[in-house]
């Protein structure tokens, strides 16, 4: 099965901009948009987290550059499965 979401404490930028961002969660959403599921929610690198304002809320499609590859081991990868299992359910129910 292909990995869709990347680790929590992976650094990205991403496209359009000349910041980093912090990968701190899954399937996240905004108050701005609430019927909308976005892929990461994100903390400004190196600052981390300030204030839940601050918090980003962006879709794989929008990283331009992988800086830093979060920590992996096994219970992670599972974990990721399961991301990717109900994320393709969110999705899937969209469509």
């Amino acid at each position: 099965m292909e990995i869709k979401h990347l680790p929590i404490g992976t650094v990205v930028q991403l496209k359009g901009s000349d910041k980093r961002v912090m990968i701190t969660g899954y399937l996240c959403t905004e108050a701005s948009h609430p019927d909308t599921v976005w892929d990461y929610s994100a903390v400004k690198f190196p600052l981390g987290f300030v204030d839940a304002k601050e918090m980003l809320c962006f879709n794989n499609a929008s990283i331009e550059t992988i800086c830093v590859l979060g920590y992996v081991d096994l219970e992670q990868m599972e974990f990721i499965d399961k991301i990717d299992a109900i994320a393709d359910e969110i999705r899937n129910q969209g469509a």
